[in-house]
């Protein structure tokens, strides 16, 4: 090629180049062009995005006072018919309160605008004035506010997807069924949404048939045999350790044993009432020490309360030789103040001061109590030692908190003493309000009630953190003292006027009797001003009283006491107690295999929900493993 050549292919080359050039700086502009408009694009986006969350904002607060103006309306409409005492006045105050301002409609329809405009200010200013206006009425009535939250709750009713996590799950699938719609072309359908929700079915109970195989070993030299022991408490029994948790947990909640049985018989698994009495008398055994340990844990803390009640024992032994039927008593000790909560049921033909005297032994603290004469008695006794003294001057006159520091410190039940007024106003004096005995209840049960007003709220400090102890102590007494004094002055002025009403009089002198006691709650955090609690733990006991009738012995009575005392101690801390009795019979009946008893970690607070899981775990799951060789023994196969 000459350089002629050369210099035109040259010259074509670049041609071509600034070409390609040329085109892609136009590319490059338009991408740049693009480029400024996305970002314009998103700024006006970004724009629009906190408009939208400020209307957003502001449609939810418009929600919330719509829902409290509807609850309000539901309550106005309702009013009449309800069994409370509603303020009608206060009410419809508050429902115009909520009502959004008549000069802000307009202003509901807050999307974007063609001109990007915001929602006007006032409509916020309305929507401000609302809310302060609705703060400050429904503080007049707290109550009130609960009724958004539970029409919320309706409508949430059967939407939590994580209810009954613990419980198996399977799927229900509702599809549409031909023989409902005869007549529609199903080919022309298309599943367009999907709707989920909980339901917790109750099927039939069963039981598993379990054949357990022990197998034993010969060492070849020694000739010793070797065997597992497992851990069932009936060992080679017909009831393993779930049926037994199970069955003395429906006996502990008031389900007698021949109607356990009776239950077993219809469904096709017949046991005897024997059977299940054995299995109840081996649970008792078994969990012995951990039921000492409920009482060792009670009179550990510096507050307890103690209470009793009757149960029929049919084969009591009155006289050495002679049984017959006769009334025994459980004694029901309870651990106050913070939680664990931990309940001891006692059985004692007794209802002599000797009883709670042994119960209380090496106790120290506030013992709260109802007017019984028998803890006034075990009380004094313990004193006397505590101070070293026989003069009852110097009790009377001791520092209460000296003598709960190394004595026993005797508080009686204000709930007591309100009913011994409460019982004459409706049986008596309903009928005639303005009468002199209905004054006299009416004015003493309004005073008790004060103190329990203030009991309310500064528990509520103290639980919140807002006092501490020694100020709650203080506060509790500077306010509650005039308030007892007064009922003090009040009873003593309306004994003369009440001479011949027996039942009120009666009522009268038991308050100025008990004043002492009653006023000792004060000195002591954990204590309240009654014994409700320990009597709503014999409640459940009296259930099971109720249904059984009696105890067939005195040994029968007091295995009774033991597992109904830890089932109702799994209730109080709201631990599931048949999960709980299997785990404590595994643990504990390995331990007596190997000698070595070791509650530490068995109380029921201490086992985690977690572990009572994996017990249900091994008890649902099948022992047999996939995949085992067969063996024969003795002409039988079984699989290894």
């Amino acid at each position: 090629m000459t350089d002629k050549e050369e210099i035109q292919e040259l010259k074509r080359q670049l041609a071509v180049a600034k070409s390609e050039a040329k085109v892609k700086v136009q590319i490059f502009n338009e991408i740049t062009k693009k480029n400024k408009k996305l970002t314009e694009d998103v700024k006006k986006l970004s724009k629009t995005n906190t408009t939208l969350e400020k209307d957003n904002k502001i449609l939810t607060e418009v929600v919330k006072q719509l829902e409290l103006n509807y609850g309000i309306v539901n309550i106005l409409h309702f009013a009449s018919q309800s069994e409370k005492k509603v303020n009608l006045k206060e009410l419809k105050k508050l429902l115009e309160a909520t009502k959004p301002k008549e000069n802000c409609n307009d202003d509901y329809n807050i999307g974007e605008s063609g001109d990007d405009t915001h929602p006007t200010t006032e409509f916020e200013k309305a929507i401000k004035e609302n809310t302060t206006a609705q703060t400050e009425e429904t503080s007049l009535n707290p109550s009130l506010k609960e009724s958004p939250n539970k029409k919320k709750k309706i409508h949430t009713c059967g939407r939590n997807m994580n209810i009954f996590a613990n419980i198996p799950a399977e799927i229900d699938h509702k599809y549409l069924d031909p023989s409902e719609f005869p007549d529609l072309d199903f080919n022309n359908l298309d599943i367009v949404m999907a709707k989920e929700s909980i339901k917790l079915v109750k099927v039939r109970a069963y039981f598993k048939k379990r054949i357990v195989v022990v197998y034993h070993y010969k060492d070849r030299t020694t000739g010793k045999l070797y065997f597992s022991t497992g851990t069932d408490i009936v060992n080679g029994g017909l009831l393993n350790n779930s049926t037994i948790a199970a069955s003395v947990v429906d006996k502990c909640f008031g389900l007698p044993l021949y109607r356990q049985t009776e239950r077993l018989r219809l469904i096709d698994t017949p046991i005897s009432d024997d059977v299940l009495l054995y299995g109840f008398n081996r649970s008792a055994l078994i969990l012995r020490t951990i039921y000492d340990g409920l009482r060792e844990y009670i009179i550990s803390k510096d507050s307890c309360s103690l209470d009793e009640t009757k149960l029929l024992v049919r084969q009591r032994e009155l006289i050495k030789g002679e049984k017959k039927c006769a009334n025994g008593y459980v004694w029901t000790m309870r651990s106050k103040g913070e939680s664990p909560s931990a309940v001891y049921f006692n059985y004692d033909p007794s209802r002599g001061s000797s009883v709670p005297l042994k119960l209380l032994e090496g106790f120290t603290g506030a013992l709260m109590v109802d007017g019984y004469g028998a803890y006034k008695t075990v009380t004094t006794t313990v004193n006397k030692i505590a101070l070293d003294t026989e003069d009852s001057e110097v009790l009377l006159y001791a520092d209460p908190k000296e003598i709960s520091s190394i004595g026993i410190l005797l508080c009686c039940c204000w709930a007591h003493c309100r009913r011994k007024f409460y019982a004459p106003l409706r049986a008596v004096y309903q009928k005639n309000p303005k009468s002199e005995g209905a004054i006299t209840c009416t004015t003493v049960i309004d005073k008790i009630s004060k103190l329990y007003e203030i009991e309310k709220r500064l528990r509520k400090d103290i639980n919140e953190g807002k006092v501490t102890e020694k100020d709650f102590i203080e506060k509790r007494k500077k306010e509650s003292i005039p308030i007892i004094d007064s009922i003090k002055k009040y009873a003593i002025e309306r004994l003369s006027v009440h001479g011949n009403e027996i039942k009120l009089t009666q009522a009268l002198n038991y308050t100025l009797n008990q004043l002492p006691y009653l006023t000792n709650y004060l000195y002591c955090k954990n204590l309240s001003l009654d014994n409700n609690d320990c009597e709503r733990s014999i409640r459940k006991f009296i259930q099971i009283r109720k249904n059984s009738l009696f105890a067939t012995s005195e040994n029968g009575a007091r295995n009774l006491m033991i597992n109904a005392s830890i089932v109702e101690t799994c209730r109080l801390n709201n631990i599931d107690p048949t999960g709980y009795l299997m785990f404590a019979y595994d643990k504990l009946q390995v331990q007596q295999n190997n000698k070595k008893i070791e509650i530490s970690g068995l109380m029921p607070w201490e086992v985690s929900k977690e572990q009572i899981n994996q017990i249900w775990k091994k008890y649902e799951a099948n022992p047999m493993r996939p995949g085992s060789e067969n063996i024969s023994i003795s002409g039988k196969s079984y699989r290894k």
